[in-house]
């Protein structure tokens, strides 16, 4: 019994380094931080079963368990995102401290990646997250280099003219993120206007269990009533401080001290775009990491 705990001890010191990898992948394909720490778990059980004095590549062998597990899970979890009440957004990884070191992708960016079906979006992810060739994108997928070439080429047509590079973080977006915070703590609706596009689209996910729209506000003026209607001064004290979501500002709202919501405001070139409101408890786990 001693030398088995010993056994697992060392394999699982040995797995620990890659824990981390393994999340980002899971987690980008599947949208959901506790499904993808099932995946992360279920790759380490099965790498306690293997001999691994016979794996040259470990990084890759455990690339491809969880990749195709996070593949086989999200085909069976887009069937029940479908039966989701409201608009289903994925579940934002927040933090009140700068992770510049993590590696993610835009909140928005993940949101739009649900248009993919889950071997597209797999490849994106390992394509522009993780910069994986084709060949190697092939080995982990179990398919030829021609085929992975165009499972990217149909996400990229999917995705249309949004790309990764167009979600980085650019210097400018810290200044209009700066105005839009002053802008709804004051709540200024004439300065708000002024920030966002008039194409403008704003997402919320209330999941049934906290209240939300059930479908997507279109345009500046349709935002600004609904802005105006969930932050009336009679409802009590709103408080609005900047955390990250996915790596970016975002902004976590609190009533009368207790939480609210989640907002992030996707900011393209020089306005906000899309509006993300997250009021779904069960998908606010703040990392104090």
């Amino acid at each position: 019994m001693y030398e088995i705990s010993v056994l697992k001890k060392m394999t699982q010191a040995s797995f620990t380094q890659y824990h981390k990898y393994l999340f980002v992948i899971a987690y980008n394909i599947l949208g959901d931080i506790q499904t993808a720490e099932d995946i992360v778990q279920d790759t380490y059980e099965k790498w306690l079963g293997l001999e691994h004095d016979k794996i040259r590549d470990v990084r890759s062998y455990l690339s491809k368990i969880a990749v195709n597990k996070a593949i086989d899970t999200l085909k069976k979890i887009q069937q029940e995102r479908e039966a989701y009440k409201g608009i289903w957004l994925p579940e934002p990884i927040l933090t009140e401290i700068d992770p510049s070191d993590d590696k993610t992708i835009d909140y928005a960016f993940l949101v739009i990646l649900e248009k993919l079906n889950p071997y597209e979006r797999a490849v994106i992810v390992l394509r522009e997250l993780i910069g994986y060739s084709y060949q190697q994108i092939s080995e982990l997928l179990v398919t030829s280099q021609e085929n992975a070439r165009q499972l990217y080429h149909r996400a990229s047509l999917k995705l249309k003219k949004n790309t990764f590079e167009q979600y980085k973080i650019k210097e400018e977006q810290k200044e209009l993120f700066k105005a839009f915070i002053e802008a709804i703590d004051s709540k200024d609706f004439n300065r708000l206007t002024e920030l966002l596009k008039n194409d403008a689209i704003l997402y919320s996910d209330g999941g049934g269990k906290a209240a939300a729209a059930i479908n997507p506000i279109y345009g500046v003026t349709n935002i600004m009533k609904f802005f105006q209607g969930i932050f009336k001064s009679e409802r009590g004290e709103f408080k609005f401080n900047k955390i990250y979501m996915n790596g970016k500002a975002g902004i976590k709202i609190e009533l009368n001290g207790e939480f609210h919501s989640v907002l992030y405001p996707e900011i393209v070139n020089d306005g906000i775009d899309d509006i993300f409101l997250i009021r779904n408890p069960e998908k606010i786990f703040f990392n104090k990491n």
